[in-house]
């Protein structure tokens, strides 16, 4: 969700935060649902575009044509190569902390025949899984976005 000046922003972080608190199983069931389209073309991209995708679409930044390198945060500025999260796992813990719903998401390691993947659960609800922890963070931050403008909208 893309807000254009730094009142409303400020307003939607406050909503956003508080939604993400009463975030029920059934409503992320269907967002992991409903973002399987997203999520497929989530997969087909370069590493360039999801980075741009989580900052522009997760993390509500924005950037301007004038000064092309630097996303425009909630705090300031910031180069774009600073934040690489479907590449770099402390860009992906940046955008899993401002998903993360505290004491109910978790991020989990697990095994199979053909090796380690990581996974994404709500209490018991699976919401995503990749091979990397950047992967599954970035696939997750989508989904539960996704459930919070949903009810955000439907109220």
């Amino acid at each position: 969700m893309f807000v254009e000046n730094h009142f409303q922003k400020d307003v939607y972080e406050i909503m956003r935060r508080d939604y993400l608190k009463t975030l029920t199983k059934d409503e992320l069931r269907r967002s992991r649902v409903h973002c399987q389209e997203i999520l497929s073309r989530f997969d087909s991209m370069p590493a360039h575009d999801r980075n741009q995708f989580i900052a522009t679409e997760i993390m509500g930044w924005s950037f301007r044509p004038e000064n092309p390198h630097y996303y425009i945060t909630q705090e300031g500025y910031l180069r774009m190569e600073a934040f690489q999260p479907a590449e770099d796992l402390a860009s992906a813990f940046l955008v899993f902390e401002y998903i993360l719903i505290e004491d109910k998401t978790v991020l989990m390691p697990c095994g199979s025949g053909n090796g380690r993947y990581w996974a994404v659960y709500f209490e018991d609800v699976f919401l995503g899984v990749g091979n990397t922890k950047e992967t599954v963070i970035c696939k997750t931050s989508i989904i539960i976005n996704d459930a919070v403008v949903m009810k955000m909208n439907s109220e």
